[in-house]
C-alpha cells in the first residue's frame, strides 16, 4: 500500500516512518539533486526504515552499500525493479534496516557531526 499523506508536521515524522517499510527517494539526474543532501534518508535510516535512493551523487555517500539500495538516477523501470525486490524480500528489508540504523547511529549522530566539524575547524586555525 502507498499513502500520500502530504506534509506532515515535524512532531509527527517519527509516528509516520514508524509505520513504513520502504521509503523511496527518487531524485531526478540535476545538478542540485546530486549536491544537495537532504536529511530525510538519514531520519529513515536512524528509524530502522529500509532507504531506497535514486544514485544521485548526495544520496550514494549517504546510503553506503548494504544499508539500503539505490537505483538509476532517472530511470522508472530501476525504480520499479528495486521497489519489487524490497516488497518481496521482507529479510532483505530487515537486514538493509539493521545495518542502516548501526551505520547512522555510528556516522551520522549530531554529535559525530559535531565533532567531525569541530576537527575541520581546529584544523584550519593551526
Amino acid at each position: 500500500r502507498c499513502r500520500f499523506p502530504g506534509r506532515v508536521p515535524h512532531s509527527e515524522v517519527s509516528r509516520y516512518l514508524s509505520l513504513m517499510d520502504i521509503t523511496p527517494f527518487p531524485r531526478i539526474p540535476i545538478p542540485v539533486c546530486e549536491v544537495v543532501s537532504p536529511l530525510k534518508p538519514l531520519e529513515s535510516m536512524a528509524m530502522g526504515v529500509t532507504v531506497l535512493a535514486s544514485d544521485v551523487q548526495a544520496l550514494k555517500e549517504m546510503v553506503p552499500p548494504g544499508a539500503g539500495l539505490t537505483f538509476e538516477k532517472g530511470n522508472v523501470e530501476s525504480l520499479a525493479e528495486r521497489l519489487a525486490l524490497l516488497i518481496d524480500s521482507p529479510e532483505l528489508r530487515s537486514q538493509l534496516a539493521a545495518n542502516a540504523y548501526d551505520w547512522v547511529s555510528e556516522n551520522r549522530s549530531w554529535d559525530r557531526v559535531a565533532a567531525s566539524i569541530q576537527q575541520i575547524y581546529g584544523d584550519l586555525t593551526e
